[in-house]
């Protein structure tokens, strides 16, 4: 008797040991990799969607003319992700770390509540995968965490929905029911992928619900989220200024099936092997092995389901307004990880009863080269910068002219969501920094010579009147064929030119 309880204490003092362990693990890794993302935050430069972020937060507008913008010509978009970085533009000095600390932010409590769910539901070596994966994924570090966009949102609510509705699922009550509600409602409004998901989980739970009928309850969160989300979504289509029934994306070939799980997992092909494993193994567990799991079936079927009917959507319904982007599917990569994670679980599981060294030494040396390898790819592609908006704002301060009365500033765009990205490259990269112009012209025309004349015209027409004139923006189509200027620079790749009057 003295042995068993003896026994029995051990196995708890080594249990704790082991939870020590895995909490100390996962702090110190995720501290990393914060420090990471700050440091990287510090140089990271934004691109075209991210400026039209700024656009839409900018200095002179109000949390209801955002909420305009994404109510008439940023439909395609929600905004709740908007909505928080607003309140940090708007406090914070203009620096990139403080825009991109809501992301980077929610991007580590989505890591975290990953891990969590993994050990909760798989097993505590699948923890440790997801932890590892995530923290060498190209797709989360530069995809989801460093970019000025809802992805990171995207993810997090992601995590959140799944790891609360399986909770919930295993019991329904008052509290947990309020949490799954919030959770879903954070999802639906960062993405309409994110409805996507919700929409398949629904299913989930109705399959559940035909399983053990008393469990009705679990729809309440999916009433909940519809009547808040409902309303908005109509608005929006009623109010909209844009086609949506048209988008830029053109429709998928088959090739991008693979390549989206490949994006997803960081163009880490070795992830991609081991997620096939790893599916692979949910299907046998599920079909064969007759387990009936929830979250094995959310888990297995969740990104599949979704990349089909999208792609179904893309190539065959709707060709000219397809939504196949890899980037959407952020929504379905908690899955995919937990996926990832499941076949490894399965394989130590095995594989590990009668070889263990073997099975021990195979799975961490081709799970370590897999990581390492994202890791490195990772690096590189942070380093990788599209320097296309900071470049023309950094010229222009650097000669300080913009404030004199004969400097004029053009911004040209194609089309609003355009002007919205100039209105914004303007607001953060000068306004803010103290650099205002004199004289500005925010126009959709690529003609130089109509807007110089309108100009000339407010200025008494004296077309002579600018010594030096700059243009931001769609530079790729202005056209100037007047001889009053003379065209000193022309970058297209950072969309800016500079023209001079002509001596004498």
């Amino acid at each position: 008797m003295a042995i068993k309880i003896k026994n029995k204490t051990e196995n708890k003092i080594n249990i704790r040991k082991a939870d020590h362990v895995f909490f100390s693990v996962s702090a110190l890794s995720l501290s990393f990799l914060f420090i990471y993302l700050i440091r990287a935050a510090g140089v990271k430069e934004f691109w075209f969607d991210e400026v039209a972020t700024i656009g839409f937060v900018r200095s002179e507008l109000s949390l209801g003319d955002v909420l305009h913008y994404y109510q008439t010509i940023e439909v395609t978009n929600l905004p709740l992700y908007a909505l928080i970085v607003y309140g940090f533009y708007h406090i914070l000095p203009p620096e990139n770390i403080w825009l991109l600390l809501p992301g980077i932010l929610m991007t580590l409590a989505g890591i975290w509540l990953l891990v969590r769910l993994a050990d909760r539901t798989i097993g505590r070596r699948a923890a440790y995968a997801a932890l590892f994966m995530c923290l060498c994924s190209t797709t989360v570090i530069n995809r989801i965490a460093l970019e000025l966009r809802a992805y990171a949102l995207l993810f997090f609510a992601a995590v959140l929905v799944t790891d609360s509705f399986l909770r919930l699922k295993d019991r329904i009550d008052t509290k947990r029911l309020c949490i799954t509600s919030g959770a879903m409602i954070i999802l639906a409004f960062s993405h309409y992928f994110g409805v996507l998901y919700l929409v398949l989980l629904g299913i989930g739970a109705l399959l559940s619900i035909l399983h053990d009928k008393k469990k009705w309850k679990l729809m309440l969160p999916f009433l909940v989220s519809a009547i808040v989300f409902l309303p908005w979504f109509i608005t929006s289509m009623l109010a909209s200024k844009v086609d949506t029934g048209s988008f830029w994306i053109a429709p998928p070939g088959w090739l991008e099936l693979p390549e989206t799980v490949g994006y997803l997992l960081g163009g880490n092909y070795l992830l991609c092997i081991l997620y096939g494993i790893g599916f692979l193994w949910l299907l046998y567990d599920i079909v064969v092995l007759k387990q009936t799991n929830l979250h094995q079936i959310i888990y297995a079927l969740t990104g599949p389901i979704m990349m089909t009917v999208i792609f179904i959507y893309s190539r065959w319904v709707n060709p000219g307004g397809g939504l196949y982007e890899n980037r959407y599917f952020i929504a379905a990569l908690p899955c995919i990880l937990l996926t990832v994670s499941y076949g490894i679980e399965r394989f130590m599981a095995v594989v590990g009863k009668s070889h263990q060294r073997i099975a021990y030494g195979t799975a961490v040396g081709f799970f370590l080269t897999a990581c390492t390898l994202g890791g490195i790819r990772s690096l590189s592609d942070s380093r990788e910068q599209y320097a296309r908006y900071s470049y023309a704002a950094e010229q222009i301060i650097m000669e300080d002219d913009l404030k004199d009365q004969d400097v004029l500033l053009v911004c040209i765009s194609y089309d609003e969501v355009g002007g919205v990205v100039l209105e914004g490259w303007y607001d953060y990269y000068l306004i803010r920094k103290g650099y205002e112009a004199s004289h500005l012209i925010m126009t959709q025309n690529s003609s130089l010579d109509a807007v110089l004349k309108g100009e000339s015209e407010a200025c008494e027409g004296n077309m002579a009147y600018f010594r030096k004139i700059y243009v931001v923006g769609d530079t790729d189509h202005i056209a100037y064929h007047g001889s009053d200027y003379l065209i000193t620079v022309q970058d297209f790749f950072y969309k800016f030119t500079v023209l001079e009057r002509r001596d004498g």
